[in-house]
């Protein structure tokens, strides 16, 4: 028997408790229990691990090990859409939970996967961490055009701008990306996170997110540094664009029902998601006065006030 199994999670939650946890949670997902996920998450939570602990050290692990499957044809594509939307309703708990502490940071955050990536289970994670942290996160998803997303970098002005690039096929579409970002918000910066992100765009200058649990990290390093990330290398990388010949990244998906039902999952999460919001914003009215914006006395004596006693810290100055 491995004795890593024996190990029990301990305060806070351990690295070994982690692996427990994200093994069960792979084993729920093969399956098809999404109440057993639930399960998984709320004894992870109550052991101690952080919300964004939780995303990073059982949840994308289980996930990475269901997409290993996938490619080796052990499972199918349906089964791997299938682990996706029961991820997605289980984020929507610790979307809830990382609520419940918001900072009064409004810096504004940019984040979508360019152009012919179509899976962002993980850029939605690293969104809820930065909107639980008080970030004005602007989420868009998948498979964003080149266009759209310059036009959304031009009309926002975000601080920073998070691009993924999971699937190793398509790089000039990330340096197109980049590159748009570029000319339509001089002052943003620029942060990169998936598998494929190429190392040579890290040496140049852009740092890449490899999980939730860094990423305020990184965040916050980002806005007391200006813009910066080599020129040279994206127009190098679209130059060769054009004579790349791989399939896109659409080609992988084989299952046209399965990714259907999972983009419907997603979007009643995000649904769920604007539920949490509106619930927040209405406990805040509750339990908190105005003009302190302190805690008043209805906070102290109603026990749905969790989380509004909790002093909010000071916007952090403006970088620039």
């Amino acid at each position: 028997m491995n004795s890593e199994l024996l190990t029990p999670p301990g305060p806070g939650g351990t690295d070994g408790g982690a692996r427990i946890y994200a093994r069960r949670y792979g084993d729920v997902l093969r399956v098809a229990d999404g109440a057993g996920a639930q399960r998984v998450v709320e004894e992870a939570l109550a052991a101690g691990l952080t919300p964004a602990a939780v995303q990073s050290l059982v949840i994308e692990p289980a996930l990475v090990r269901i997409g290993e499957l996938w490619e080796t044809n052990a499972i199918t594509v349906a089964d791997e859409h299938l682990a996706t939307a029961i991820s997605q309703s289980v984020l929507i708990k610790l979307f809830d939970a990382l609520s419940g502490s918001r900072a009064r940071s409004r810096e504004r955050v940019l984040l979508a996967a360019v152009e012919g990536q179509q899976h962002v289970l993980g850029l939605r994670m690293i969104a809820d961490v930065l909107e639980g942290a008080g970030f004005d996160v602007l989420f868009l998803g998948a498979d964003v055009p080149v266009g759209a997303l310059a036009r959304f970098a031009a009309e926002r002005q975000p601080a920073v701008t998070g691009l993924a690039f999971g699937m190793s096929v398509g790089v000039g579409a990330l340096a197109e990306s980049i590159h748009a970002v570029h000319e339509a918000c001089p002052a943003t910066r620029i942060m990169l996170g998936g598998r494929a992100v190429p190392p040579g765009l890290v040496q140049a200058g852009y740092p890449r997110v490899d999980n939730s649990m860094e990423v305020l990290l990184i965040v916050e390093r980002l806005l007391r540094e200006p813009s910066r990330g080599s020129r040279e290398i994206v127009d190098l990388m679209r130059a060769r664009r054009h004579s790349s010949r791989g399939p896109p990244a659409t080609a992988f998906e084989s299952d046209p029902i399965a990714a259907r039902l999972a983009e419907v999952a997603g979007d009643a999460t995000e649904t769920a998601r604007e539920y949490v919001r509106q619930a927040g914003a209405f406990k805040d009215l509750a339990f908190r006065d105005p003009v302190t914006d302190l805690a008043n006395r209805r906070a102290f004596d109603d026990p749905h006030a969790h989380g509004v006693l909790t002093p909010r810290r000071a916007a952090p100055a403006a970088p620039f």
